[in-house]
């Protein structure tokens, strides 16, 4: 390996900012060690980032909404265009609450990065899990593009589009006979447009 970027991305809570801080600080300031401690060559660069706090995680039990968006703006962003430049892209999903963990996990997947480890409280060991080939169903894609920024819902089933569906599986919300993408998907959307 000749080269490492070190991205942390903590939750909106204290106890993350904390750990994420640390172990940046500790990167920087004792990169030897931590090249010694992870078996990187002495003539690896690396460059680690200031943490990013994904908002809206950790703060009440109404953060889905706000947290996928920030996954997707600041998280799944970094790994498509990381991969896009053919880095590989490794996602360490072990810290946070399940939840949080298990969204993050998803949006790795979905962002195609190449490798998702987790280390298990019980055994202390860093595992890798298996990158499932996630996606969202074209076809609710081809949807979700026609729909654009939003439309009358009769407009929507006049183009042959199973509003209900798309609905249930919580990628619209539907007000006032108002057909509109929720807003983490049409972040996602704009990402993998282009994505190879």
């Amino acid at each position: 390996m000749d080269e490492l970027e070190l991205f942390f991305y903590p939750t909106n809570t204290g106890a993350s900012k904390f750990c994420a801080k640390i172990i940046y600080n500790y990167v920087k300031m004792d990169v030897d060690d931590f090249k010694k401690r992870t078996g990187l060559a002495k003539n690896t660069k690396i460059k680690a980032y200031e943490p990013i706090t994904l908002r809206g995680f950790g703060s009440d039990p109404g953060f889905f909404n706000n947290g996928l968006i920030e996954l997707v703006d600041k998280f799944a962003r970094i790994i498509i265009n990381k991969t896009k430049q053919d880095y590989k892209v490794i996602v360490n999903s072990t810290a946070g609450f399940k939840a949080e963990t298990a969204y993050i996990t998803i949006m790795a997947m979905l962002a195609g990065a190449w490798r998702i480890v987790y280390m298990h409280e019980g055994f202390k060991e860093v595992v890798q899990l298996l990158s499932l080939p996630l996606a969202i169903d074209e076809r609710y894609m081809r949807d979700l593009r026609k729909i654009g920024k939003g439309a009358q819902k009769q407009a929507v089933e006049s183009m042959g589009i199973d509003v209900d569906a798309l609905k249930e599986r919580g990628l619209v919300d539907l007000e006032d006979g108002f057909v509109k993408p929720r807003e983490w998907i049409t972040h996602l959307l704009k990402l993998t447009k282009s994505k190879p």
